[in-house]
């Protein structure tokens, strides 16, 4: 998966933070961004999908994937 507007390779070195990151939407763009080589943190309120979710990014992509607990509306 190519992220529109990028070329290959483009996010080499790069670090993003997806907040709901650990299904759905927040799973997806996760996903996209470490497919482009680049550093992902995860975060949301389940740990444990947070985890999992960390563990299915990384084995699929190779990407160093990192998940944080958080509320981000406190």
């Amino acid at each position: 998966m190519n992220l529109q507007g990028t070329e290959m390779g483009q996010l080499d070195g790069k670090v993003s933070i997806v907040t709901g990151g650990g299904s759905g939407i927040g799973k997806g763009i996760a996903s996209a961004f470490a497919s482009e080589s680049c550093s992902v943190v995860i975060a949301a309120r389940d740990v444990d999908r947070l985890n999992a979710t960390a563990e299915d990014i990384s084995a699929a992509t190779g990407a160093e994937v990192v998940a944080v607990q958080a509320d981000v509306t406190d």
